[in-house]
């Protein structure tokens, strides 16, 4: 979403309601966002530098991000009056002018000023005399200062604002192509440069283009494409599928779009990292478990030092360190340590208890290193399911697994909370009169499964994490074709999702069982056939 000049100029079109109205609230919900609460609605300012923006917003939560930026502008703007809005010239910069009197019944001005240019974003606060008395951004380059103190002044530039524009300046200046308009015409980006130009053959028929520019200007309509959702200044031409809507309706629908995504990427984040962090723990005990069992590996040794020891027992003097003895076995004399204090009878069992010690040792961190292995398998598949959450209630499901298996306290009865909260849906994909159905956690995917006819097919990728895919064959045999959409629906949703291809496992229902005690989402599966396919879902699908 860019805003250039021309753009802001409808939006400050919009918040004319606002004039002469008292700001009763201030509220900040994150480093860039501010919330001017006057009657009904706000004024939102943002400065994301990748998303800067001015809007009308009916907003009702009161945040609870503070900052001292915060802190002033509650002290200092809360009761006041907003007397002016006003842009300068055609350029991405408003004044928002605020009046109210002081105790003596003087009037007391303080201007905010609003800087909406991408990385270079800024809240700056002004007094009548245009001294900065505090600014949410210091910067100081070689054209200008921007501290508290200092003079604030705008940058200007050459270039001349759309509403003076006339045809005599344009005609006489060469534009070649659409840089040459955004250097000519202050407040207008690439893209709508793009657009002016963009099927004209001469200086004339853009000309044209720039006096329907100029009419728009007049309103705060803008024109969007249904298909593309591409925005357009005024109708384009040859064009049916455009809809006139508000700027800010527009405005609000991106940054609710955007404010979702941003929710549900941190809601989902935050159990990554815990999924993440488990599995940090797991991978450094296996390889501790992996030294460990590499230090006792060689315990036939102690086992074999003991039987030669008894085998050559008559030969073998009393108060010894060491003995050289011919091993049968490798074929050739080996060292043997042995304690001065034991006799040889007693260095034999000596020997004998470090190979059962050993043994014992071993096989008890075999058993649980396979258990690791088992856990980080199911980790990965956790994290794997969790990345492919759409929603905050698949999240939420998932959530409850992790309380289940102890991955993440919980405060509340999670059985009782699930008995009330409404399940979320398999995802289902139809092919050539076959329903696909996927799992969206380890839950749903046991319960495919175990629900499943046992003539119905089963995908899964291999090896790596991913969804558990159903092929509903209601007694009829699928074609080739249709195998191979359940394949490419595994791959997605999978780990291998971004990966050229994926091979991908597939057997009937009848051949895939759950291993006792397995945690969820685990299976087992044999007479398995698999195919390398891309990932990838095909248009015919819910």
């Amino acid at each position: 979403m860019n805003i250039d000049g021309f753009l802001l100029h409808k939006i400050l079109l919009n918040l004319e309601d606002f004039r002469g109205k008292r700001v009763k609230k201030i509220y900040q919900s994150s480093r860039f966002n501010f919330y001017f609460k006057f009657d009904k609605n706000s004024i939102q300012i943002s400065t994301d530098p990748s998303n800067p923006f001015l809007t009308s917003v009916d907003e009702k939560e009161e945040y609870s991000f503070t900052s001292p930026f915060l802190t002033f502008l509650r002290r200092n703007l809360t009761g006041m009056f907003l007397e002016e809005i006003s842009q300068f010239e055609n350029d991405r910069i408003v004044f928002l002018s605020f009046i109210k009197k002081n105790v003596f019944g003087e009037t007391v001005k303080i201007e905010l000023v609003i800087e909406l240019m991408g990385p270079n974003s800024n809240i700056i606060i002004v007094d009548d005399k245009k001294k900065i008395v505090l600014i949410l951004k210091r910067k100081i380059s070689s054209k200008r200062t921007l501290m508290e103190g200092s003079e604030y002044s705008p940058l200007r530039t050459s270039k001349i604002p759309l509403p003076e524009l006339t045809r005599e300046s344009f005609m006489c200046t060469e534009t070649s192509g659409y840089r040459d308009l955004t250097e000519l015409i202050q407040g207008i980006s690439s893209k709508t440069a793009k657009f002016l130009i963009e099927g004209t053959t001469n200086k004339s028929e853009i000309w044209e283009n720039i006096i329907k520019l100029k009419e728009s200007y007049l309103n705060s309509e803008i024109y969007l494409d249904l298909n593309t959702e591409e925005i357009f200044p005024f109708r384009p031409e040859n064009s049916d599928d455009v809809e006139k809507i508000n700027i800010l309706n527009y405005i609000n629908a991106n940054v609710r779009r955007g404010k979702i995504y941003d929710d549900l990427n941190t809601y989902r984040n935050k159990f990554l990292k815990i999924v993440k962090k488990e599995l940090d723990k797991k991978n450094k005990l296996q390889n501790d478990l992996q030294r460990e069992l590499s230090s006792v590996k060689d315990f036939d040794e102690y086992k074999n030092y003991g039987n030669l020891i008894i085998s050559n027992i008559y030969k073998i003097p009393d108060n010894i360190e060491e003995i050289e003895l011919f091993d049968w076995q490798e074929n050739k004399n080996i060292k043997i340590s042995m304690d001065p204090n034991l006799t040889p009878s007693q260095n034999s069992q000596k020997y004998f208890k470090y190979y059962e010690r050993a043994k014992r040792k071993y096989n008890g961190l075999l058993k649980r290193l396979k258990s690791i292995e088992k856990d980080i398998e199911y980790l990965n598949q956790l994290h794997q399911m969790i990345d492919l959450c759409d929603d905050r209630n698949e999240i939420d499901e998932i959530k409850s697994e992790l309380q289940k298996n102890n991955l993440l306290k919980s405060t509340k009865r999670i059985y009782k909370v699930e008995k009330t909260k409404k399940k979320s849906e398999y995802r289902t994909y139809n092919y050539k009169g076959f329903q696909f159905l996927v799992g969206k956690n380890n839950f749903q995917n046991d319960e495919l499964t175990k629900n499943a006819a046992k003539d119905d097919y089963w995908f899964h990728a291999k090896e790596i994490p991913g969804a558990h895919v159903i092929l509903k064959t209601a007694g009829k045999e699928p074609q080739e074709d249709v195998i191979l959409y359940g394949t490419s629906l595994a791959a997605y949703f999978s780990k291998g999702r971004d990966s050229s291809r994926v091979n991908v496992a597939f057997t009937k229902i009848k051949y895939v069982w759950k291993p006792k005690g397995a945690k969820p989402g685990m299976v087992l599966y044999k007479n398995e056939k698999s195919y390398t396919v891309t990932p990838k879902i095909k248009e015919e699908n819910n």
